[in-house]
């Protein structure tokens, strides 16, 4: 078969791939296929018309030994990082023969272009519809992450997204204090009830003439008010000597009781955040995985070390590690002094 055919039955499989019928498109991929095994255009749509995730994961495995730049085929192979490869039950033994070094047809990238669907995660022909679940990929929300939202809540103390139910933080180990008060009176001390006012009208009180004291020297009172002076001086000079002995490090105590590692990554993600194009979609990880790195530089300036995983310009999850130097200025307020990143 000529590498020309190859081409053709290319095109004639993804055109019936796009008006819906992916079974009859499997013959004419295994054809190409066939003659040309080296064809990335034939194995990309081989991995799109099948269903099961193995033998989807092999088409792609190929597509990217035919071409090792291809960044299709990358990128769906993110998605079955956990499945193992299984030669497709569509191409038999004698199917595919020995790499051909013929030169294949021209092939547009109109005609091979695939992008992820947000909503199910498959491979999918560019357009407003996925092929594969049928919904609108510019208007509608995946309901996945709508449950995940309403499933979690932020950590009060370092922010990061955790668990509605939890009760410790898997990010900063803090305990979460519970929401409710207990209602279980089971244990309570009995109270004794009190008796009833006496009626100030009718049984009035009886008046107790106060005891008489003997009256007391006034030469006390004069040595009472000097200690009470003498004592005020005392107090005073102490309190004086104390603050003239730790006046300089007043200041950066003052810093350093908002300023903590953190802190200080907690920030840095804001910022990292801030110049994603795809903010919604970032995962960071948390303070204590491998590959983040917090160094206390002085008092008040921290460098963080990590990484991001999110969504590019095509939709692609990709992971961008960066360095980010901050400054705690004092009253919860933070400085970006450098930041740079490496995708």
């Amino acid at each position: 078969m000529e590498p020309q055919s190859s081409t053709e039955l290319t095109r004639q499989a993804i055109a019936l791939k796009k008006a819906g019928d992916a079974p009859s498109a499997v013959p004419l991929l295994v054809q190409a296929l066939a003659a040309t095994p080296n064809f990335e255009a034939a194995w990309l749509w081989l991995a799109v018309c099948l269903s099961v995730p193995a033998e989807q994961r092999y088409c792609l495995e190929q597509a990217l030994s035919a071409n090792p730049e291809s960044q299709q085929a990358r990128v769906g192979l993110v998605r079955f990082d956990h499945v193992p490869s299984v030669r497709p039950v569509a191409l038999s033994p004698e199917t595919i023969a020995a790499p051909s070094d013929s030169a294949v047809g021209e092939i547009t990238a109109a005609d091979t272009a695939l992008i992820q669907c947000p909503l199910c995660g498959a491979m999918t022909a560019p357009g407003r519809f996925c092929t594969e679940c049928g919904r609108n990929m510019d208007t509608q929300v995946n309901p996945v992450l709508l449950v995940e939202a309403e499933a979690t809540k932020p950590c009060p103390f370092c922010a990061e997204p955790i668990k509605a139910a939890a009760i410790v933080c898997r990010f900063c180990g803090r305990d979460l204090l519970p929401t409710t008060i207990p209602t279980d009176t089971s244990n309570r001390l009995p109270i004794t009830p009190i008796a009833p006012l006496v009626n100030p009208v009718t049984n009035p009180p009886e008046l107790v003439s106060p005891p008489i004291r003997a009256k007391q020297s006034s030469s006390v009172t004069p040595i009472l008010l000097l200690l009470v002076v003498l004592g005020c001086a005392v107090l005073w000079f102490m309190g004086a000597f104390r603050s003239n002995s730790s006046g300089g490090g007043s200041a950066a105590s003052a810093v350093d009781r908002g300023a903590d590692n953190i802190s200080a990554f907690v920030m840095c993600k804001q910022f990292v955040t801030d110049r994603l194009k795809a903010p919604s979609t970032a995962v960071f990880p948390s303070s204590v995985d491998d590959g983040v790195t917090i160094t206390r530089l002085d008092t008040a300036q921290f460098k963080v070390i990590a990484y991001v995983d999110s969504q590019n310009g095509f939709g692609a999850m990709i992971r961008t590690s960066y360095t980010c130097a901050v400054r705690y200025t004092g009253n919860s307020n933070w400085q970006l002094q450098n930041l740079t990143t490496d995708p």
